[in-house]
């Protein structure tokens, strides 16, 4: 990925991020430490869960049989984190 692809991927992030703790803003202002990485989803997690008092990580949301599944990061997580993990359902349908 080149610079320019980075930045971008970052700008896009950040603004989807942005977005996603705006529409939490009613949870009683939550202490949230906001941070941005590239690499690996489930390697990065664990290095920030040395630190964390929570991961919250968010399902994909698939429906029927498979939405009853959690994916391998959410799996790697749940068996390895250091702090707490709490998995939050996709909308449904």
């Amino acid at each position: 990925m080149g610079a320019s692809e980075l930045a971008m991927f970052e700008t896009s992030a950040t603004k989807l991020l942005d977005d996603v703790l705006a529409d939490a803003s009613a949870l009683d202002d939550p202490h949230v430490r906001k941070v941005i990485r590239y690499g690996d989803a489930t390697a990065l997690l664990l290095e920030e869960s040395a630190d964390a008092a929570m991961l919250v990580v968010g399902a994909r949301g698939a429906g029927g049989f498979t939405g009853l599944l959690i994916g391998s990061v959410t799996s790697k997580l749940a068996k390895h984190a250091l702090c707490p993990i709490v998995v939050v359902p996709g909308k449904r349908d």
